[in-house]
């Protein structure tokens, strides 16, 4: 008896082709250098920022943190202040807030001392701090200048808010006195959302420097400057008194005790 062959259908070579289909090769999506650093994964972002000729002060910022994220010490901090002055000033302060900006994407169990050093590499591209690679810095009160100073500031309060314990005194002052020098001494700001920012960073971080030494020199002159930026920026003053984020009550408690 002869056993007769499989028979195949239409419907069965539909199906096997895309079984076969299925079991190839799949198209995978590339990573950008922004995903790859969220991801950890320091190198290949470099090697991403490389494949696209890497000039913009972004680019710039995506290495430099890298570098200081993967290898937190003085070596590496340096290594970023010379990447960030690859553009010329003005672009390194430019790159110095985007390097600010990155550090909110990074992995959460990142080094404490990767803020640390981030707030001294972003200072030292303007030429200030322990790290200041030359003496001239973008002018003092200008639009860049200005946001640079907000930036270290939220970031200086978001590391001493979640590290209060290992907090360099030193350090703190260092970064400070970059802050108001980029400022130009003068607190108004030309809208509301920077003028919130600058309140709102030094509301916290004032706050914050009082109830790890109260009566301070540093303490004093912060409270007063978190002051002086609510009376030069009056725009913003019903926020302060409403806003649920604003720190009120704790700096009217502060104030109360460090007249």
């Amino acid at each position: 008896m002869i056993k007769s062959s499989p028979v195949i259908g239409w419907g069965g070579c539909l199906l096997a082709a895309v079984l076969i289909g299925c079991g190839g090769p799949q198209e995978t999506k590339k990573l950008s250098a922004d995903e790859l650093l969220a991801d950890g994964r320091y190198a290949d972002a470099r090697a991403a920022v490389a494949a696209r000729g890497g000039g913009a002060p972004r680019d710039q910022a995506i290495v430099a943190v890298s570098r200081i994220a993967e290898r937190p010490d003085r070596e590496s901090a340096k290594a970023a202040v010379e990447l960030l002055h690859a553009g010329g000033q003005v672009e390194a302060a430019v790159a110095a807030n985007e390097l600010l900006a990155l550090m909110f994407t990074l992995p959460a169990d990142v080094d404490n001392e990767v803020s640390n050093l981030a707030v001294e590499v972003a200072l030292g591209a303007a030429g200030l701090g322990p790290l200041a690679r030359v003496e001239v810095t973008p002018v003092p009160g200008s639009e860049i200048s200005t946001s640079l100073a907000i930036s270290v500031l939220e970031r200086l309060h978001l590391w001493l808010a979640v590290y209060s314990g290992a907090v360099d005194p030193p350090r703190l002052l260092d970064g400070w006195n970059g802050c108001y020098t980029l400022l130009g001494g003068s607190l108004e700001q030309g809208n509301d959302l920077d003028a919130w920012r600058l309140y709102s960073s030094l509301a916290h971080l004032s706050v914050l420097v009082h109830d790890g030494a109260p009566g301070s020199s540093l303490s004093t002159v912060m409270l007063r400057t978190t002051v002086e930026a609510v009376e030069q920026n009056t725009e913003i003053a019903v926020a302060v008194r409403c806003d649920p984020s604003s720190p009120l009550d704790k700096l009217r408690s502060a104030l109360a005790r460090d007249r």
